[in-house]
């Protein structure tokens, strides 16, 4: 029982982290290529 609340919390942590961590990255990627790619 535990462990499945543990589980459910952690998947829930992670997901919202995950999409926070995709966020950035992603505008990092666009930051880095617009300085690469622009005049």
């Amino acid at each position: 029982m535990n462990r499945k609340a543990g589980k459910g919390r952690n998947c829930l942590i992670s997901q919202k982290h995950y999409w926070s961590l995709v966020s950035d990255v992603f505008a990092a990627i666009t930051e880095m290529l617009a300085k690469y790619l622009g005049p």
